[in-house]
């Protein structure tokens, strides 16, 4: 009922206040923690509405602007048939179900350490044969066991940064492993487009793939929210140059820049992509 009551008011009326009524009734509500959201291909996602994840998925249903469809449109211009796509960082799947939707012939394997919004993810892209998913983390090395700092209701900002986020976490324990290792040792396809939302642990993941992205050189893709400005320029690997993607168009513009976007972009040099 509260939700049918969202999708008028907000969905049809375009008025805003039903979400925060919805927020503050989801605590003492059974119903809105598992909530049955129909997608488009006939698969359901229990959604928990106390939780950012289950926001994304009813915003996308109501047909909302998202706050990352600029990297979709980077992705996807920058993707050819063939492709192997790397999401890291999937949290509940969205992302990677917007591009299995636009990219049936590329191959997107996908990585969500947190469980809980791994299994939405799974559910949600479950009829692309194309989507596979991996219930883990990627760092500099395999590590088991390693602290997933979670704010309550803030999925999508969990981080195994030592950095504390405020009042009102939890800490999962969740395997990490690192992107050359699963290449070269346990065979999985080597990425040519790299997306990485990691909550300023996107160091650690470069690392984990420099051989990949040396050998390869594989399009890279990274939140930068979390990170410095020097922080960042230091990420650039030789033979690559940085760029910034727009969060509204996902054009891209050379160098970095926050008010672009709050992603950016490494592109081998030899890439026609933000000349």
């Amino acid at each position: 009922m509260l939700i049918s009551f969202y999708r008028f008011w907000h969905g049809r009326l375009r008025l805003k206040g039903a979400g925060l009524i919805v927020r503050l009734l989801a605590p003492y509500f059974g119903s809105l923690q598992s909530f049955p959201l129909l997608l488009p291909e006939g698969q359901i996602l229990r959604l928990d509405f106390r939780d950012v994840s289950a926001w994304y998925w009813i915003k996308y249903v109501l047909g909302d602007k998202l706050e990352e469809a600029g990297l979709v449109e980077a992705v996807c211009r920058a993707s050819k048939p063939g492709d192997v796509i790397w999401d890291v960082g999937a949290n509940c799947g969205l992302f990677s179900y917007l591009l299995a939707r636009r990219l049936p012939d590329c191959r997107i394997i996908f990585f969500e350490p947190n469980r809980a919004v791994y299994e939405i993810a799974c559910a949600a892209l479950q009829p692309f044969s194309q989507v596979s998913g991996i219930n883990i983390g990627l760092s500099c090395r395999k590590q088991d066991h390693v602290p997933l700092v979670v704010p309550s209701g803030g999925s999508a900002v969990g981080t195994v940064e030592p950095q504390v986020l405020g009042e009102g976490n939890y800490t999962l324990h969740v395997a990490l492993d690192a992107g050359d290792r699963l290449v070269e040792q346990v065979g999985l396809p080597a990425p040519n487009t790299i997306k990485i939302d990691t909550e300023g642990h996107e160091a650690d993941v470069l690392t984990g793939l420099a051989r990949t992205i040396a050998n390869l050189k594989p399009m890279v893709f990274f939140e930068h929210i979390s990170l410095s400005d020097d922080r960042v320029k230091k990420l650039v690997p030789f033979g690559f140059k940085l760029c910034s993607v727009s969060n509204r168009t996902g054009e891209f513009t050379m160098g970095f820049d926050r008010f672009v976007g709050h992603n950016s972009a490494l592109l081998p040099e030899s890439s026609t992509l933000g000349s």
